[in-house]
């Protein structure tokens, strides 16, 4: 139990550390800023929709 506290602090402050990385990570953008679109009728040829 004597580390319980200390454990504690390092575990948050490891998902803060990762948090503040994941920020920092650039996003990828296609070049032509396209964005890929769900719409019904956008499926690829011999993709089966159901709905």
């Amino acid at each position: 139990m004597d580390g319980l506290i200390p454990a504690l602090w390092a575990g948050a402050g490891a998902v803060a550390l990762a948090a503040a990385v994941a920020l920092l990570i650039p996003r990828q953008r296609k070049a032509d800023g396209s964005t890929p679109s769900l719409a019904l009728g956008d499926t690829p040829p011999g993709v089966t929709v159901v709905t």
